[in-house]
């Protein structure tokens, strides 16, 4: 029975051990599994916070894009009131040019434009028209007066026929104008 007694108290023992080993392996796979699951969550958390803050960063430059096109629009849109009121004032002291100017700014451009027999444009106004027909290059190069009306406040139109050269106010300052706000855009953007 004493044998009997320790087999029993050895298997039991045994038992324990086993258990105890058991019991510990248990403990440290959950433990391992744990720590897997906890760096796979905190893994999963960082590349979701990068996305996040990637996705962030990309919105937010695409508000400053939209931002600097906007402030560059208003910029633009101010610039060209600017100009407007610039070639509103160069049309009006063009206008106000006294006489002795005036006609040397027709005869210079109808000695460098016009060719011999061209047709020329100009105001609706009796003044302008004599003056033009007054001109020393007028008659040397047989210019004609049009009958074409265009709505010009000085200068002239040249007309010949194969083309037209727009020496009119309007058209001269229009192609500043233009070449104004083409340099001011190019800059901004």
């Amino acid at each position: 029975m004493d044998r009997d007694k320790k087999l029993i108290a050895k298997i039991l023992a045994d038992a324990e051990l086993k258990k105890q080993y058991i019991l510990q392996d248990a403990k440290d796979k959950a433990s391992a599994y744990l720590k897997e699951k906890e760096d796979a969550e905190k893994e999963f958390l960082h590349k979701e916070i990068n996305a996040i803050k990637e996705s962030f960063n990309k919105q937010l430059e695409k508000e400053k894009d939209i931002t600097y096109v906007e402030r560059s629009k208003e910029i633009l849109k101010a610039k060209q009131n600017i100009l407007l009121d610039i070639f509103d004032l160069a049309l009006k002291k063009l206008q106000n040019l006294p006489d002795k100017e005036y006609k040397q700014f027709l005869q210079k451009v109808l000695e460098n434009n016009a060719d011999a027999g061209d047709s020329i444009i100009v105001a609706e106004d009796a003044k302008q028209k004599n003056m033009i027909e007054k001109l020393p290059v007028f008659k040397s190069k047989k210019l004609k007066i049009s009958s074409e009306k265009r709505n010009i406040s000085g200068g002239v139109i040249i007309t010949s026929k194969i083309c037209e050269k727009d020496f009119s106010f309007e058209g001269l300052l229009e192609d500043k104008y233009q070449e104004s706000f083409v340099k001011i855009a190019k800059q901004l953007f």
